[in-house]
């Protein structure tokens, strides 16, 4: 129940909080090889399941509302600069796990509670009030940015699938009634962009018949299932319950660190998601570590007829 988003102005990615036993504040960066321990004097108290996002204005990570260690729905809001914490003195609705993720094309936050949205830019919170459905009520929902169609994806699930929202800036609008397919419904589950997919991943969640370990892609009008490799020296990571999903933006791998496995332990793994058979630029986005006109292969070179 920790959280994570890019820095963009720093090139790392940010870590703060969570739970281990008990709810922690401390800060972390992940170069992409190496976790770095920032904790500071001066941190927001410990929460979990707070909202994390890098607002492009200000060039700073915003921390929002969570979890305290005693249970209280927290209202405040924080923004790391690389080295230090301060408080921006948000004091908004106190949200059952919400989410936030930055609105790319507005250069804006959005962040989305139960039932309210509202858009952080130039140093200001507003709440936002809109014509049609609103989503409703999706406790433990995911938010990640669509470049592709430049709009914001909200996931989650109320009935028996996931449902699909996305943002323009104005409105909402619910795809789940025209997809031909979507994966079972699902609360706590965590999603980012893959850029050589080109596609929302989500992964893992609360179903209706416990914690998932399932991944899945959505290209904007289909949901994919995600299966893994049947190569015996592909590992798999075990099931990570509340464990956030971020883009590495220099290396084009979402990575994903803790959460809880099956046996109901708390993970200290650190994983990254691999592209076989997709486009790249470069060897390493590629699992077999090939990459040729712009595609992974499996290996470097063929024979003839291959």
């Amino acid at each position: 129940a920790h959280s994570m988003a890019w820095d963009d102005e720093r090139k790392n990615v940010v870590l703060f909080g969570g739970s281990n036993q008990s709810a922690m504040n401390d800060t972390w960066t992940w170069d992409g090889s190496t976790w770095t321990d920032r904790s500071s004097a001066v941190r927001p108290p410990a929460r979990t399941n707070a909202a994390l996002a890098y607002d492009p204005t200000a060039k700073r990570v915003v921390l929002v509302a969570g979890i305290s260690a005693f249970g209280v729905r927290l209202t405040d809001s924080w923004t790391w600069d690389g080295s230090t914490w301060s408080a921006t003195g948000f004091d908004g609705p106190p949200g059952d796990t919400p989410v936030m993720a930055i609105d790319e094309e507005r250069k804006q936050l959005v962040l989305v509670t139960a039932n309210m949205t509202w858009t952080f830019s130039n140093g200001t919170w507003l709440r936002r009030a809109f014509p049609g459905p609103l989503p409703g009520n999706m406790s433990g929902h995911a938010l990640t940015w669509d470049p592709v169609r430049k709009n914001l994806v909200l996931t989650g699930g109320t009935g028996t699938v996931v449902e699909v929202w996305t943002w323009d800036g104005g409105r909402w609008t619910n795809l789940t009634p025209t997809l031909p397919s979507a994966p079972p419904r699902r609360s706590r589950h965590t999603a980012t962009w893959d850029p050589i997919g080109k596609a929302v991943r989500i992964t893992g969640g609360f179903g209706p018949s416990g914690w998932l370990d399932d991944t899945w892609s959505f290209d904007g009008s289909r949901w994919k299932l995600i299966t893994p490799s049947l190569d015996p020296l592909d590992p798999m990571p075990f099931l990570q319950a509340t464990s956030p999903f971020v883009l590495h933006e220099p290396s084009k791998r979402p990575i994903r660190f803790g959460g809880q496995t099956d046996q109901g332990s708390v993970s200290e793994e650190t994983w990254t998601f691999q592209t076989r058979g997709g486009a790249c630029t470069r060897g390493p986005q590629c699992n077999s570590g090939f990459c040729v006109g712009q595609d992974c292969i499996v290996q470097a070179s063929c024979g003839i007829c291959e």
